[in-house]
């Protein structure tokens, strides 16, 4: 018995992967967050472009690609009552903070980040401009 049961709930299972995948597939759009470097380098000249630079300081002043704003992760931290200061912030302290740094519903919004500590980081902002409706506008 245990095994039939075992054995109905793997196939449950794996029709109802089947399901959300084809699902998934048809709701998917064609939205790339990924940008080449060659298709950066085309349009950079491109005034909807906006260029974000997570990483240091220091780094971004010796080099960053020509554009780009150097962006503050902690602006768009709160910390929380049990002391998390790795939340995201209000949607409305994210509004201000990305509009600050040039970003309108017209933008187009390029994540940039000049080592691999930052590229979570990176992942950070894009949920944190997915989460004020710019996720379909913003690449990395």
């Amino acid at each position: 018995m245990k095994k039939m049961t075992l054995t109905y709930f793997f196939l449950c299972f794996a029709w109802f992967q089947g399901e959300v995948c084809s699902a998934a597939s048809e709701t998917t759009s064609s939205h790339s967050l990924l940008v080449s470097t060659q298709g950066l380098a085309d349009h950079l000249e491109d005034p909807s472009n906006v260029i974000l630079h997570i990483g240091r300081k220091e780094t971004f002043e010796k080099n960053h690609i020509p554009g780009a704003r150097l962006f503050s992760l902690k602006a768009m931290m709160t910390r929380t009552s049990a002391g998390n200061d790795h939340e995201l912030a209000s949607i409305t302290v994210l509004d201000a903070l990305f509009e600050a740094a040039g970003i309108s519903n017209d933008s187009n919004v390029i994540i940039c980040y000049d080592s691999e500590k930052f590229s979570a980081w990176a992942g950070f902002v894009y949920v944190g401009l997915d989460y004020v409706g710019m996720g379909s506008r913003a690449f990395v």
